[in-house]
């Protein structure tokens, strides 16, 4: 009975709190614990100028209905120009009145069309957008 010294539970406790190896896994170290939650000063140090909230773009397409749009594809040099009439949740757009560009020269009025959202570089207002400034460099 002279071997190892019976300690109870609490006993247990505070001795792994001084020990790192011998905390249980799923409790977090003080270090740990800390590090997750951030100080008061942490959150003042921040410059304002630097955040940057991210914006949807639904309620800039849907206040674009109705007008003239322009739309690049991601694909090669080409846009087009005309009235969008409707945009679905995925982000298809359809546009009537339509006029197609390649490298920045009509190819033809092609009327009613649709554009998958996955093949969409960008969408701007056409009279925000001068033809020569779509060119990418």
């Amino acid at each position: 009975m002279s071997g190892t010294p019976i300690t109870s539970p609490s006993d247990q406790q505070s001795s792994e709190g001084s020990d790192p190896s011998l905390q249980s896994p799923l409790q977090p170290s003080e270090e740990s614990r800390s590090s997750l939650s951030p100080s008061q000063s942490d959150t003042q140090s921040a410059p304002a100028t630097m955040s940057f909230q991210p914006l949807n773009p639904r309620p800039f397409l849907q206040a674009r209905v109705g007008t003239e749009v322009l739309i690049r594809l991601k694909w090669g040099q080409t846009e087009y120009k005309g009235i969008l009439e409707s945009v679905d949740s995925y982000m298809n757009a359809l546009l009537r009145d339509t006029e197609e560009f390649i490298d920045g020269k009509s190819t033809g009025v092609l009327g009613l069309v649709l554009i998958r959202c996955n093949n969409i570089l960008w969408i701007g207002s056409a009279d925000s957008v001068e033809m020569t400034d779509m060119e990418l460099k």
